[in-house]
């Protein structure tokens, strides 16, 4: 049973093969009819079937005469009987691929157990053979069997004794067979001939293919989302007709075409939305066959014209984040699923809750649409009129029930309906009522229906019959995609309180006592609809029975609260008995009309009365307290009402509801804090309900005070809201005590005990400045119980505003020691969300140590360790085990500022070098052990806040920056400054190196032993100083120097094979000693002149200088005349005449023979012993080749080489390498250095250079090479749309071409993007370019031309978190960037910026011991760039301000954001450039972000000079030197006109509109600024509408003027009664005199603009690349791009003055004026707000314009044979009288040219209609979250 519950993935079709031997074009033929694939439980297959891929057909030919082209070079010339066949695949009908997240997991599964389950075959097939012993001789085998084994290629024999040991299985002998016997070689049959004398061996075998051919006509993926608790689509793509061919001779070159198209499923709206406009391209490939040593490649290239439009919105950003997040925790999810839990439980995506507090019935209606005319908008339209109707039956539902519903049964075809055209709706009967009309539930959000009551339904009110009432429903969307439908009254009560609170309805002609029902309790922040049936009934309410109140006296009315939006608050009270002690329950309930339409009709003529002409329900009553105070502090608050009985604790960050004051009369609230025992009390006055803001003082025990902010906030009316919150919070983290005060005080800050001079606090400490007659500064100092017997000062004051900084704290010692210092960093931001009237300023360390290598480190200050053993003096440094941190204060603050480090898990290990630890750099570190042995350290700083993190890591997890390579044969000595750190580089080695003491100078010193010494700097790559040493040579006797005897054995030393003489110089005479390294006595150089120079008797010398002639001893013989004797040698100085004496040679058979031939050097009577005399004589007469060993004499060199040294300086990888090389082997040991290979030497000894790259490794290289070629004429478009909807931007990246090769050596890339430009796409915007490339002058060379140039090269490389790149350069053009105000808000609310308090407060301010550190990557990757460039030249930077609406407004102020207005700035910048950079992209981010905002910090005058109140004077003095150019140029005085005209105007205009908003605003009239705004944004683009914006607000600033004193006098008295009369009274006095003012500059500042766009024809800005697109479609989604759809909503603008509300649906043609039927052209333009009938022969103007609120419907007619449109409106009444009934209503007709037209443009007004009449039942969420929830 358990192998059929599982999941299963199956198979399915019916298979039609035909084959035609005698036919030539088709001959074989195969249909797969039904093909289908889906997954199953195989339990109940037909059940949990769910479709993979939807049924289809495919064919498959054999087709002999293909349709594309077969070329074969010489043999095209062949019949076509020998060409090759193809196979052709087509797929007619729309292949639908769906593939859910599930699958996914399931076809992973799968694959994953395919392993498994072969070994488990194995295995079991082995456990279960029947151990069968051999069979008799004579048992009979199968002779079947016998010839199937044969048949394999294997002897009888052989085959029968497998069959025997296999038990005649055949499968298992045949297995044997293969393993334990030899095949039979098989004899060729001989070729049979052909007729034409060719055999058949010359034909091909088998079936070969010319090439393939896929055709289809449709093709979709759907990806669906049935992760958790969803099962819904998620995002499909579609390839329209797409065409596939690969061909398989030749270069098997192919291509494919298709149109590509994406969509994403918007769950909140249950429809699909663009991401992917239809993009046409084309796609061709081919291989290039390897060629000798270079290996293949594939080339692709993609190709088209059509520009690949991306539309990225708000929705599309949020499906992603929540379906990876969803997807995430699924996939990684630990905890394994019990068996029953694995089966898939269906997903019921509705379910439908029941609050009305009545019984009601449901029903589902589908709504599908029956005519599809092309396009969604279209089809939609049919929808309306021509549909089919599916009702489901009545489903009961009790009150407080909630049933699941579905409108489809699920199927095997899963998600279909989403792309058909249905309408999901129900329809509810309410107990008591009526049915509602049909509800469409796909779109979340709140609608109403008004419903009737039934006839002779009983009633509960003081009605004779029930009223009508209204029917809400919430539609929310709970989990990822269940859409609730909640059915509920429209009177709703919302608790905002913290206590149960006790609902009863009482009978409105009753008493508290009679007719009453008692409603569930309604817990606090939680929410109740009242029963439909009891919504007139009186409301009264009271706290739960802990409290024993009563209720209130008079019951909550919201009759009294008429209009849509009002709202209307009261205090009730619920008295105590007056037996019980304690006070009253006081609650503020607030009544608010909901967005419902008003109950009386306010259209005058209105024909029959409404069904809610009586007033109905449609109220949310709020119920909150009448106090509540907030602790925004982080310590726990003590408050009390001084004169009542009411007192309590507030918790850090919670919220206090205060029920028992009573705000009808004076109030005053005390506040204490632990430490602080008095207070003075905050006074309320009676009825005070206004936002203020106050300081109250708070004092220790030592009377020493605090200043605490108090924000009292009204809502609802008459509830307050009352936080509490300190000006600052000091949060210490410095692991010191500190004390603070304000500056130029004399005492510390109220709330320091002796506590805070022992140790630090751990909670925040409060701070303000008390005193208000000393500076606003603050200073600190260390706390007393530090340094004992120490004397603490304060340090130099700073401020609390902002920033960031750094104090030295100093503790004197007394006795003329020197102070301790300790550095304390502090970092100032503001709160978040609630604790924005507090700075938060955190005091760190200024450093912290970070160790993450595998030693234990000890840091201490450079020059305290300086002459000290390193086990000295333990407190002068720091230990840090490994993997922990210490925070580093410099204990002495005279001594320079540099940290050394020792390694302390090596004993008598030496400090390093020291280095500065105050930037944020990485480097490494030298440190040497007692034998002088290097160890590398990585030290990487970053700085956050204000404090540096010093990260250790180990030195071979990143390339060091230094290595010597000595490849030459003797060893090398280097050193930085101090010989003593010196380090031998022993030959063939390499030795890793950093800088010993990066402060010094950065150079190397170099020296070979006995020789030369050289500087280097490893600044330059190239060639450097040689090396030199005296490569001297010993004068030995061969036979002594017998060194190829076993070691093992023991030597008799007396033997002369052993005694290793030489000739030595002792006392004047030449004689034989034992070899003795480096005895200058036995040292001999040989001349060039063959004279052999004695060292010991030269004086010494440079190695490299030339000898003097004359310097020294050479050998020479003891008499000029030989005799046949011996002669000893001697040493004379050098003689011509004794030339042949003095001159020496060794021959090529072992002897040193003297110049005058046929003497050697010997020894005297043959004898090798130390001390005897070696002489001059005759060798032996008989064999000249047989050297007696008395005459074997050699030379030996002190040191092996040339004793020269070529040095050169490379770059390998981020590695400087000094290599050092003899220069006689230097070609022969020299290594290739390639910048495509980062090859590294290994040395030999202990230390070695990880190898990073390397071509000549083959297991890393690609088995082919591949190349991708892009061209893309049009480029990408990408549409930024934003919750809206509407569109902000339209980004434009036109002529890309891309080169991508991925080769043996790397990757290549090379991009360029011919023209970007970035679109302004709001509608009220009027400049339409954001970023566009700068246009160049017509005297200028062009720079470039491409807008963007990329070019990148990337080397492969082993190590995975190391990326290699060669170069890495991005050019761009000078661009433009103007920014607009409102654009930039929009944009930063669409990137998630416009965050509400509570989420703005996902870090809480009271939680405030959270340690920042710096993020701990075990291996982050890291980039080297041999060169890093990075060129922008300039850019031309613009900033507009405007009038932000309220929502964007806040969050300009939430982002504190200042912005300051300038135009035409040009900023130019250097470009960034890194040569041999090897850093963390984190670093390089910040390096560049560095470097450019230190250009723009460059170029602030040239911004500062172009700012508007300044009148832009850089802008005049740029066109002033323009037309001053163009005249001593070109002669163009017009142009000298043009500029200076242009220049002076702009500075006018900026001028006179800068001190008209200035005037403006002492005003202090908001709405009539508002009013200046309007005109000026509704009058700009043109320089005729500056004229008339200035000529409007010259106007309308003399009537503000006349009418101020007036106006606002009465205003300031209709809201604060004397006080507000008072001060409006003073507000028009100024506005009098301003708003004139203001007018008149409004006037200079429209006319100056005139001329300034009148002087300059075009102002160098490009038109859009499109028009603003129409977002929203006829369902309400978004809708794909049409230029005919951006035409309509341009022209509808134009009607309706620039109504964005206003959504446009489509525009259609009526009359082309052509025919005779009509007069002259028509057209219609149908919006979400009315009908538009536009006529005229040359240009549309408007004929007829109906608004839906006046319109009834619409049918097409036909009329003496001519096609009409009739409308149904409302008629017109005369002077308030009601027309008779034949005259209520106007039917104008509209003809047509055809009956289609008619109809089609019938069926759009009638659904414009209805979706009107929808909108109208819409309600918008007013009530509910208008006040937070407490948090308790």
């Amino acid at each position: 049973m358990a192998c059929w519950d599982t999941s299963a993935v199956i198979l399915k079709s019916t298979a039609v093969l035909t084959y035609k031997p005698a036919g030539t074009e088709r001959p074989m033929s195969c249909s797969l009819q039904s093909l289908e694939v889906f997954s199953c439980h195989l339990s109940s297959e037909e059940d949990t079937a769910l479709s993979i891929i939807d049924p289809v057909t495919v064919t498959m030919d054999l087709n002999n005469l293909p349709t594309y082209k077969q070329t074969s070079g010489l043999l095209d010339a062949t019949t076509v009987l020998d060409a090759d066949p193809c196979l052709e695949v087509q797929i007619v009908q729309p292949l639908n691929i769906r593939l859910s997240y599930h699958d996914i997991k399931l076809f992973m599964a799968i694959m994953n157990s395919l392993p498994k389950q072969a070994t488990q075959a194995v295995s079991q097939d082995t456990l279960h053979r029947p151990a069968s012993p051999h069979p008799p001789s004579g048992i009979h085998i199968d002779e079947s069997l016998i010839s199937k084994l044969e048949d394999l290629g294997f002897h009888r024999a052989d085959c029968i004794k497998a069959l025997e040991q296999c038990s005649d299985r055949i499968e298992v002998a045949a297995t044997w067979l293969l393993e334990n016997a030899n095949p039979v070689v098989p004899v060729k049959p001989k070729a049979k001939k052909t007729t034409d004398g060719q055999t058949d061996g010359s034909k091909k075998p088998g079936l070969v293919l010319s090439g393939v051919e896929v055709r289809a006509n449709h093709v979709c993926i759907c990806l669906i989302d049935d992760c958790k608790d969803c099962d819904v689509p998620l995002a499909e793509l579609s390839l329209a007709f797409p065409y596939f061919l690969q061909r398989l001779h030749g270069e098997k070159d192919g291509n494919s075409q298709f149109t590509l198209s994406g969509d994403y499923y918007n769950r909140h709206l249950s429809g699909w939305e663009p991401f992917l406009e239809p993009w046409k391209c084309k796609v061709t490939w081919k291989h290039q066959p390897p060629i000798s040593t270079n290996p293949g490649r594939q080339i692709i290239k993609i190709q088209t014209k059509s520009r690949l439009d991306l539309n990225l919105t708000s929705s599309l950003m949020e499906l992603y984040s929540n379906t990876k997040k969803n997807w995430t925790e699924d996939y990684y999810n630990k905890y394994s699923l019990s068996s029953e839990q694995k089966r898939r439980q269906p997903f019921v995506p509705y379910a439908l809750r029941n609050h009305t507090g009545c019984k009601l019935e449901f029903a589902t209606k589908t709504s599908v649409s029956t005519v599809v005319t092309g396009s969604r908008a279209s089809s939609m339209v049919q929808s309306v009129s021509d549909n089919t109707i599916k009702t489901s039956d009545w489903k009961s539902v009790n009150p407080g029930e909630e049933i699941p519903f579905v409108f489809e049964s699920r199927g095997k075809l899963r998600h279909r309906s989403t792309h058909e055209l249905k309408v999901h709706q129900i329809v509810v009967k309410v107990d008591g009522w009526q049915a509602t009309s049909a509800l469409s539930v796909d779109k979340v959000g709140t609608v109403f229906r008004p419903v009737k009551a039934r006839p002779q339904a009983k009633t509960t009110t003081m009605y004779s019959e029930k009223p009508p009432a209204r029917v809400v429903f919430d539609i929310t969307l709970e989990g990822s995609a269940r859409k609730v439908v909640t059915v509920r009254s429209s009177l709703m009560i919302v608790s905002r309180v913290s206590v149960p609170m006790e609902l009863r309805l009482v009978h409105p002609s009753s008493n508290l006592s009679s007719e009453r029902v008692n409603l569930p309790i309604l817990e606090p922040h939680g929410s109740v609809a009242v029963p439909m049936d009891l919504t007139f009934w009186n409301l009264y309410v009271r706290p739960g029975q802990n409290w024993g109140v009563e209720y209130p006296e008079h019951p909550i009315h919201w009759q009294n609260v008429v209009k849509p939006g009002d709202s209307a608050s009261r205090i009730v009270d619920c008295l105590r008995p007056s037996s019980e002690k304690g006070g009253n329950f006081r609650l503020c309930v607030n009544v608010r009309r909901d967005g419902f339409p008003a109950d009386f009709p306010t259209v005058r003529g209105s024909e029959s009365p409404r069904i809610d002409s009586c007033q109905q329900p449609g109220h949310t009553i709020t119920l909150l307290p009448p106090v509540v105070l907030t602790n925004l502090l982080p310590y726990e608050l003590r408050y009390y009402v001084k004169g009542f009985d009411i007192n309590g604790r507030i918790r850090p960050g919670k919220d206090e509801p205060v029920y028992q004051v009573d705000l009808g009369q004076p109030t005053e609230f005390g506040f204490l804090l632990e430490n602080y025992t008095k207070c003075r009390e905050l006074v309320i006055p009676e009825n005070f309900y206004r936002d203020y803001k106050v300081q109250i003082r708070v004092e220790d025990s030592q009377k020493r005070q605090l200043h605490l902010n108090i924000n009292i906030e009204p809502r609802a009316g008459k509830s307050l809201k009352i936080s509490i919150s300190a000006p600052y919070w000091l949060i210490n983290k410095s692991g010191l005590p500190l004390i603070f005060k304000q500056d130029s005080t004399k005492i510390e800050a109220a709330g320091q005990s002796g506590e805070y001079e022992m140790a630090r606090s751990l909670a925040p400490f409060l701070f303000s400045y008390a005193d208000k007659e000393c500076p606003y500064l603050c200073t600190m100092r260390l706390g007393k119980g530090l340094h004992m017997g120490g004397y603490p000062s304060f340090c130099g004051r700073f401020s609390l505003e902002g920033g960031a900084g750094v104090r030295s704290l100093h503790v004197q010692q007394g006795g003329g020691r020197p102070d301790w210092v300790y550095n304390i960093g502090f970092d100032i931001r503001k709160g978040l969300g609630r604790y924005c009237d507090t700075q938060i300023v955190t005091f760190v360390p200024r450093y912290q140590l970070d160790n993450r290598s595998r030693y234990k480190l000890a840091f201490a200050q450079r020059h305290l360790v300086v002459g000290t053993k390193p086990d000295e003096e333990p407190g002068r440094h720091l230990s840090s085990l490994s993997g922990s941190s210490v925070y580093f204060h410099w204990p002495r603050d005279d001594l320079d500022r540099l940290l050394c480090v020792q390694i302390a898990d090596i004993p008598d290990c030496r400090w390093s070098g020291g280095f500065r630890i105050d930037r944020a750099v990485s480097f490494h570190i030298n440190i040497r052990d007692r034998v002088g042995n290097l160890i590398l350290l990585h030290v990487e700083i970053a700085m956050r806040g204000a404090t540096y993190y010093v990260v250790f890591s180990d030195g071979d997890q990143v390339p060091s920056p230094y290595r010597i390579d000595n490849m030459s044969e003797v060893p090398v000595l280097f050193y930085q400054t101090n010989e003593s750190q010196s380090t031998v580089v022993q030959p063939k080695s390499s030795v890793l190196y950093a800088w010993d003491e990066s402060m010094l100078q950065p150079i190397l010193t170099c020296a070979v032993q006995g020789g030369s010494r050289e500087t280097y700097s490893f600044q330059a790559l190239k060639e450097v100083e040689q090396l030199f040493y005296e490569n001297f040579i010993y004068i030995a006797f061969t036979y002594t120097f017998q060194t190829n005897q076993d070691h093992s054995m023991s030597r008799n030393l007396t033997d002369p094979k052993y005694s290793e003489l030489v000739l030595d110089v002792c006392e004047g005479k030449v004689v034989l000693k034992k070899k003795t390294p480096g005895k200058r006595s036995q040292l001999w150089r040989m001349t060039s002149k063959g004279l052999l120079r004695h060292e010991g008797s030269s004086p010494p010398r440079h190695p490299g200088q030339t000898a003097a002639n004359m310097d020294g001893l050479v050998l020479d013989s003891d008499s000029l005349d030989f005799s046949p004797y011996m002669v000893p040698l001697k040493l004379s100085k050098p003689d011509a005449r004794r030339q042949k004496h003095q001159t020496w040679y060794f021959t090529k058979h072992g002897r040193l023979c003297c110049g005058q031939g046929g003497l050697f050097v010997q020894v005297k009577d043959g004898i090798l012993l130390e001390g005897n005399i070696p002489v001059l004589g005759p060798g032996p007469h008989s064999d000249k080749t047989v050297v007696p060993k008395e005459q074997q004499v050699c030379r030996q060199k002190l040191r092996p080489g040339s004793g020269v040294l070529s040095c050169r300086i490379i770059a390998d990888g981020p590695t400087r390498v000094l290599q050092i090389s003899d220069i006689n082997m230097r070609q022969v040991i020299q290594r290739e250095h390639s910048g495509s290979d980062w090859v590294v030497v290994e040395e030999k000894g202990q230390q070695r250079q990880r190898q990073l790259s390397s071509s000549s490794n083959s297991e890393e290289k690609p088995a082919s090479e591949l190349q991708v070629l892009v061209d893309l004429e049009n480029g990408i478009g990408v549409s930024v749309i934003n919750k809206v909807p509407e569109e902000l931007v339209f980004m434009s990246f036109r002529g890309i071409k891309v080169d991508y090769t991925n080769t043996t050596e790397g990757t290549n890339l090379d991009a360029s993007i011919c023209d970007i430009q970035v679109d302004n796409q709001l509608i009220s915007t009027h400049r339409t370019a954001t970023l566009f490339v700068t246009p160049e002058k017509y005297d200028e060379n062009p720079s470039s031309t491409q807008a963007l140039n990329l070019t990148m090269s990337k080397v492969h490389s082993k190590v995975p978190s190391y990326e290699l790149y060669k170069r890495f350069m991005l050019q761009v053009k000078r661009m433009t960037l103007i920014i607009e105000e409102l654009l930039l808000f929009k944009l930063l609310a669409f990137a998630g910026y416009g965050q509400s308090d509570a989420e703005m407060e996902q870090l809480d301010e009271s939680d405030f011991d959270q340690q920042r550190s710096l993020s701990a990557e075990k291996q982050p990757k890291r980039y080297y760039f041999e060169s890093l460039k990075l060129h922008a030249t300039q850019i031309k930077l613009s900033m507009l301000r405007g009038k932000l609406p309220p929502p964007l407004q806040t969050l300009k102020t939430k982002l504190g954001i200042p912005l300051v207005g300038f135009e035409d700035a040009h900023v130019d910048l250097d470009p960034f450039v890194k040569i041999h950079p090897f850093e963390r992209r984190s670093f390089l981010i910040n390096a560049i972000l560095t470097h450019y905002a230190e250009e723009l910090k460059s170029q602030a005058a040239k911004i500062l000079g172009s700012v508007d109140f300044l009148g832009n004077p850089v802008g005049l003095l740029s066109d002033v030197a323009g037309g001053v150019s163009d005249l001593v140029k070109h002669g163009n005085i017009f142009g000298l006109v043009e500029n200076v005209t242009h220049g002076v105007s702009n500075s006018a205009a900026k001028v006179t509109g800068s001190l008209s908003d200035g005037i403006g605003t002492i005003a202090m009239d908001s709405k009539h600024q508002e009013i200046r705004e309007v005109i000026r944004s509704s009058h700009s683009g043109r320089s005729r509408d500056h004229m008339v914006a200035g000529l409007k607000g010259l106007g309308f600033g003399i009537v503000g003027g006349l009418t101020s004193v007036f106006t606002q006098t009465y205003e300031g008295a209709s809201q604060d009664g004397v006080e507000g009369l008072i001060k409006g009274l003073g507000k028009g006095v100024i506005g009098t005199l301003t708003k004139p003012a203001a007018g008149v500059l409004d006037f200079a500042a429209g006319a100056a603009a005139a001329v300034r766009d009148s002087s300059k024809q075009g102002n160098g800005q490009p038109t859009r690349i499109r028009q603003p697109r129409c977002c929203i479609g006829p369902d309400g989604t978004l809708i794909r791009y049409s230029q005919n759809n951006a035409n309509g909503q341009e022209r509808l603008l134009q009607l309706n003055d620039g109504d964005s509300m206003e959504r446009y649906l489509a525009f259609e043609e009526l009359r082309r004026g052509q025919t005779t039927s009509s007069s002259g052209k028509m057209s219609v333009l149908v919006s979400t707000g009315g009908v538009y009938f536009l006529g005229g022969d040359q240009s549309l103007s408007l004929v007829l314009a109906t608004q839906y609120s006046d319109l009834y419907g619409a049918q097409h007619m036909e009329k003496d044979g001519k096609s009409y449109i009739e409308l149904t409106v409302k008629g017109d009444t005369e002077m308030g009288v009601r027309l008779p009934p034949h005259h209520q209503v106007k039917r104008p007709q509209v003809a047509c040219d055809t009956n289609h037209i008619a109809q089609k443009v019938t069926q759009w007004i009638n659904y414009a209609k209805n979706q009107y009449d929808e909108l109208q039942q819409l309600l918008a969420d007013t009530g509910t979250d208008l006040y937070p929830k407490l948090q308790l």
